[in-house]
């Protein structure tokens, strides 16, 4: 099972990493964005 630390330690690399949780409960959702800088994004194309 994922959580947010290791969530944040995987994507602590880019820019912002948003998880999106219940507005009720506080509870995940089940999943987040990722926010990448253009460089970042140019560096990953080759790979993809």
């Amino acid at each position: 099972m994922t959580n947010e630390k290791a969530l944040r330690l995987v994507f602590c690399k880019y820019d912002a990493l948003l998880l999106m949780k219940d507005r009720e409960t506080n509870k995940s959702r089940g999943f987040a964005f990722v926010t990448l800088r253009v460089q970042q994004m140019q560096k990953m194309l080759p790979e993809i």
